[in-house]
């Protein structure tokens, strides 16, 4: 055998590796996609969880009297605060992870599910109030919502 059929020989294994190695990158970014969805779907979930065990029989008494119109005392309007940051919060990292395809669902899907959330009384006057201490993507989404 001379160097001339040695060096294709060498060319040919290289590029069945270089095939090969593409092909298991490929599967590989596909099982890292599917990882991330999972990931995703349980860190939104878990947030919207946590969010609803954080409601005590106390916060749902003041979550019922601000839905029927009644003035809060100052420690309700604190109280009633910090769950509408919780819930707002929560849906900011649902609206992320849709937004950059972590979790796999519809543009459309994601604006109506997140503006039927967006109904509770009292959380667009919550929301003009504390909207800075929000990322811009996320501001622009709600004040959209609450202008339409």
């Amino acid at each position: 055998m001379n160097w001339d059929a040695i060096g294709a020989l060498g060319e040919i294994i290289g590029a069945t590796a270089v095939g090969i190695t593409l092909i298991y990158l490929s599967l590989q970014i596909k099982q890292v996609k599917k990882d991330l969805h999972v990931s995703g779907v349980r860190e939104v979930n878990k947030f919207f969880i946590d969010a609803s065990e954080s409601i005590t029989p106390e916060l749902a008494r003041v979550i019922a009297k601000n839905s029927s119109g009644d003035s809060l005392e100052n420690w309700e309007s604190i109280l009633l605060d910090e769950y509408f940051f919780r819930f707002m919060t929560t849906l900011e990292v649902a609206w992320e992870h849709s937004a950059s395809d972590t979790i796999e669902v519809s543009h459309d899907v994601a604006l109506t599910t997140l503006k039927w959330y967006m109904q509770k009384p009292g959380l667009e006057q919550w929301w003009h109030r504390n909207r800075n201490g929000f990322f811009d993507p996320w501001r622009s989404i709600v004040d959209e919502h609450f202008s339409a």
